[in-house]
């Protein structure tokens, strides 16, 4: 009876090293990949197979990058009666995975059609790694969606429902800014800020697309824009131009979670020519921000 139960629990270990021992596979389309294999529900056709990855250079660069959570990708695999007319290597390599697979393609860059992107420059190669969170079918994709439209219905609601007091909190801390009542801290550039709390998540670095709540006013106390209005945060990349020079400068001093003040220069805002109609000719700003999100 001993001898049989060892012999069961070793065949167990060595299907179990089989599954997760990486194999070198090539897809329909011609790309190379590793395939590491856990044993789960396996990817069917029309299945919806939600992804965390990762996609570096050949030179280790992280080019972009989405870790496990609501804004993770969502492929859909083709159907049977489908034309593809377009080669996808990416799906090629998911429709032969199975749930909590962990697969690595290489995509050389001479195969890309914006090979000459400058992002590319000095580089051979794309490693694209994915992991395959979560896979639905028809029924089960549909009610997630729907899930998630109730929860940021509620979530927008929530926001908006926070504006008037949002507001009232940005002209105390303003009056106080003025009376020189903070404890501001300057960056090398000029920004003005003050950590109101830390957060505990990760810093919203360069190159991390984040999401930030914000309450926008001039120097006398005017609000020109807020995110809790619309009772959406603002999604970006840091560090990329996508907003002002001031914002670049402040978020990554936040970790997720975290609230602060950005005291903006003008030079670090919108400069001498302003943004007409709403903020006037060198104008200075003011902005109470939140980071909700890191990517």
């Amino acid at each position: 009876m001993i001898k049989k139960v060892l012999f069961s629990a070793m065949m167990i270990s060595l299907i179990s090293c089989a599954q997760n021992s990486p194999k070198k596979l090539i897809t329909k389309s011609g790309f190379e990949y590793t395939h590491v294999s856990t044993g789960g529900e396996q990817v069917k056709e029309g299945d919806y197979v939600y992804i965390a990855f990762s996609m570096k250079g050949s030179d280790g660069t992280v080019l972009q990058e989405i870790e496990e959570g609501p804004n993770m990708p969502i492929m859909q695999m083709p159907k049977p009666d489908q034309e593809t007319p377009m080669k996808n290597p990416v799906v090629d390599m998911l429709m032969n995975g199975g749930l909590g697979d962990s697969m690595t393609l290489i995509i050389p860059l001479d195969s890309l059609p914006n090979k000459d992107n400058p992002q590319f420059a000095g580089m051979e190669y794309l490693e694209y790694e994915t992991y395959i969170s979560r896979i639905e079918d028809e029924t089960g994709y549909k009610a997630d969606m729907e899930a998630r439209r109730l929860e940021q219905e509620k979530k927008m609601e929530e926001s908006k429902a926070r504006l008037e007091e949002v507001g009232e909190n940005v002209n105390t801390t303003l009056a106080d800014y003025k009376d020189g009542k903070l404890d501001v801290q300057t960056t090398p550039e000029g920004l003005k800020y003050v950590i109101h709390e830390q957060g505990e998540g990760p810093f919203g670095e360069t190159t991390k697309r984040v999401s930030v709540h914000y309450y926008g006013v001039l120097m006398d106390g005017k609000m020109f824009d807020s995110s809790f209005k619309r009772g959406m945060p603002l999604p970006f990349t840091v560090g990329r131009g996508e907003v002002i020079r001031g914002w670049d400068l402040g978020i990554p001093l936040l970790r997720k979670g975290g609230k602060a003040s950005l005291f903006i220069p003008s030079e670090l805002a919108y400069g001498a020519s302003g943004n007409p109609p709403v903020i006037p000719e060198n104008a200075d700003l003011m902005f109470y921000v939140e980071l909700m999100d890191v990517n």
